[in-house]
């Protein structure tokens, strides 16, 4: 199994997120050679490392107090009030 096979779903889903954010960031407007361009590679490395630390401080909030990570369950009833 190759590397990329054992990385989780959601670890991928979220790097791809924060890959595509963060290059967007970079490349806009960076048009003069005096521009700072990472490379593509190094981004890409960045953003698996960014998504490996999100997820595991997300599952240590997430055990540390189960009833404060994310119980809330939206009702119907909820978002038709907002819209009052």
């Amino acid at each position: 199994m190759s590397e990329s096979e054992k990385l989780s779903h959601e670890q991928r889903a979220l790097a791809s997120r924060l890959y595509v954010e963060l290059i967007g960031r970079a490349f806009r407007g960076a048009e003069g050679p005096d521009q700072f361009k990472p490379a593509p590679q190094a981004m890409a490395r960045l953003c698996y490392t960014l998504a490996d630390a999100f997820l595991a401080v997300a599952a240590t909030h997430q055990a540390a107090d189960p009833e404060k990570a994310g119980s809330y369950q939206a009702q119907d009833a909820d978002l038709v009030n907002w819209l009052k």
